[in-house]
């Protein structure tokens, strides 16, 4: 699409307009490609933008306060106007382009900027995915082929909505035409489903796409932290008494930096498998599944000291890899999360119930610890992805385990809910519909 003719931003703005997206609230699935830039981009701000005729509005914003900024200042009101291309600003101080700009000479500072515009089907640039920082910086290749991933996965929701919004609209308009003909109805829903079809395939590419990256990151990306945790730990094992002390603080935290990016990297790879990945139930019971669980963590557990006790055993039906992959999450947060001082008791429960109002049989499972808790006004906040209530100082992790715990449920046609007492424990409470072997 030729961005310089007359009528190209009358057109644009007027598909974006058709998407009815403006100044809407916010939706999980964009501020999940919020979060993945930022993880990926290692980046502590990055938003999901839509620029209209004056403003510059943020869907969907990770490490920032601010709601928009006015188009003639927006960074992103560049790359609209570019190629396909990643706009990648290494240091706005030193783009002519950028330097007197507000943003970079007041707060927020901004230093570094890389974005990368969606587009309609037309060629209509809406807006970007992109990714700030204060301090300047590069990205990687795979950065910045994930950066243009992430876009085509904005452009994929958008037309997803279209299609949703054409189909309510064309809905409304068939119960007003009562005197259309039965075969006119049968061409309209003919073409209708062609373009359900159409769009299908077109999602399908894209998570052939995000497979792509997927392999990518588990491969290209985790190579260099192979490399750069290997040269750390022989580095610390060998000729750390060489280096001053703030020599062998730096060191030291180069491995920890890098073994928290791996990890991140790995559940971030296990959350998109757990996601994407097909049913398939099989018949055991809870002790069966929490066997191989407990084989993984005995040595944890035994250096813990830990008792793991299960009560009233019974028989499940449920996708069997998936459910020990739960109760791995389950118990390991609860051996992360135990006391000093104290010995972690962790009780796994099983009761078979019916609900009251439907009459349907479920299965409620309870996973209760003594360890260290959280506060209960964050219940709802527990299970976000990169959601971590406790700091890094005192206990690691991502913050991607319990989001998959709840991924697993959602699979499962399920619900998971927690509740904790600062300093005094936490329970998480699973229930899933009664479900028979064909």
């Amino acid at each position: 699409m030729n961005q310089h003719t007359p009528d190209y931003e009358a057109k644009r703005l007027a598909a974006l307009y058709s998407y009815h997206i403006a100044d809407t609230l916010n939706e999980t699935e964009y501020d999940d490609i919020a979060k993945l830039a930022s993880a990926i981009c290692g980046t502590p701000v990055s938003l999901v933008t839509f620029i209209d005729d004056n403003w510059q509005w943020f869907k969907a914003k990770v490490g920032t306060d601010f709601n928009g900024t006015p188009r003639e200042i927006a960074f992103c009101e560049h790359t609209i106007r570019t190629s396909n291309d990643v706009m990648v600003i290494e240091d706005a101080k030193a783009d002519l382009r950028f330097a007197e700009n507000p943003l970079v000479t007041q707060d927020p500072n901004i230093r570094f900027y890389a974005g990368a515009a969606f587009t309609t089907a037309e060629g209509y640039a809406l807006g970007t995915v992109c990714v700030l920082d204060v301090v300047p910086r590069k990205l990687s290749t795979q950065q910045i082929e994930a950066l243009q991933i992430l876009s085509r996965q904005v452009s994929a929701l958008l037309e997803t909505r279209k299609m949703n919004i054409d189909l309510g609209v064309a809905n409304q308009s068939l119960k007003g035409q009562n005197r259309i003909m039965a075969g006119e109805l049968q061409v309209l829903a003919a073409e209708r489903l062609f373009d359900i079809s159409k769009k299908n395939e077109e999602l399908e590419r894209i998570n052939k796409e995000l497979e792509a990256f997927a392999y990518i990151t588990s491969h290209d990306l985790q190579e260099p932290l192979r490399k750069i945790r290997t040269f750390s730990s022989w580095l610390t094992e060998k000729e750390i008494g060489l280096l001053s002390d703030t020599g062998q603080s730096f060191l030291l935290k180069i491995g920890k930096s890098a073994a928290r990016m791996q990890r991140l990297i790995q559940d971030l790879l296990h959350y998109s498998r757990v996601a994407r990945s097909k049913i398939a139930y099989e018949a055991t019971t809870l002790q069966q599944s929490l066997a191989p669980v407990l084989e993984d963590l005995e040595e944890q557990i035994a250096s813990q000291g830990a008792i793991v006790e299960v009560h009233n055993d019974g028989r499940l039906f449920v996708i069997e890899y998936q459910f020990q992959q739960l109760l791995y999450n389950l118990l390991s947060n609860s051996l992360k999360f135990s006391k000093d001082g104290h010995t972690p008791q962790i009780t796994i429960s099983l009761f078979r119930e019916v609900h009251i109002a439907s009459g349907e049989p479920f299965v409620r499972i309870e996973f209760s610890d003594n360890g260290i808790g959280f506060d209960n006004q964050h219940s709802d906040r527990i299970f976000t992805l990169f959601q971590r209530l406790h700091s890094e100082d005192k206990v690691s992790g991502t913050g991607i385990g319990l989001t998959i715990v709840r991924q697993i449920v959602n699979n499962h046609g399920g619900t998971i809910s927690a509740r904790g007492i600062l300093g005094d424990g936490a329970t998480f409470t699973i229930c899933l519909p009664e479900m028979e072997a064909v």
